[in-house]
């Protein structure tokens, strides 16, 4: 009789995790599970994820992770099965973000946007190669040159106000 109840109470925990192993939805970058039927706005919201963008993978599209622009930080997937964690994360760390158009468009939503700030950038691509400054009164105007990503970013008072893209 204790056998059978000790089963009876075990069964829907194994059954629990087995689905949750085969679930597709939303994991940690360790594969944990962490819902099925819920938003990418709903996650980052709850984990306090902002500027986000969605890489698609090109092995398995119906993998994707959601990362942090700039910075290029994966923060979760969604996957079919936990399993696949590992391989749709190994696809988008294989990705040159850098020099993908998607760099691009994301440094130009975000200062369209004009969240982008000079520290921020600084946290995600490190200390520019080049700085040069001037002020105008009130207004300050920096220009961060990325000589490796042939970039220069210009800043007005810490704020992207616009970038320039080179050849490389």
């Amino acid at each position: 009789m204790k056998i059978i109840l000790f089963l009876l109470l075990i069964t829907p925990v194994i059954l629990n995790a087995q689905k949750a192993n085969a679930e597709p939805g939303f994991y940690d970058l360790n594969g944990n599970f962490i819902c099925n039927d819920c938003s990418v706005i709903e996650i980052c919201n709850k984990r306090g994820y902002k500027h986000t963008n969605i890489f698609v993978s090109k092995k398995n599209r119906y993998a994707v992770v959601i990362f942090e622009k700039i910075t290029n930080k994966p923060l979760f997937v969604n996957v079919q099965k936990s399993s696949d964690v590992k391989n749709v994360l190994k696809d988008f760390r294989g990705r040159n973000y850098y020099h993908d158009i998607s760099f691009f468009m994301d440094l130009e939503d975000m200062i369209k946007k004009h969240i982008l700030i000079d520290g921020f950038l600084i946290a995600s691509l490190g200390k520019p190669g080049a700085v040069f400054e001037t002020s105008d009164g009130n207004l300050k105007v920096q220009s961060y040159d990325y000589p490796k990503l042939g970039l220069t970013v210009y800043f007005a008072n810490s704020i992207a106000v616009r970038y320039l893209r080179r050849e490389i």
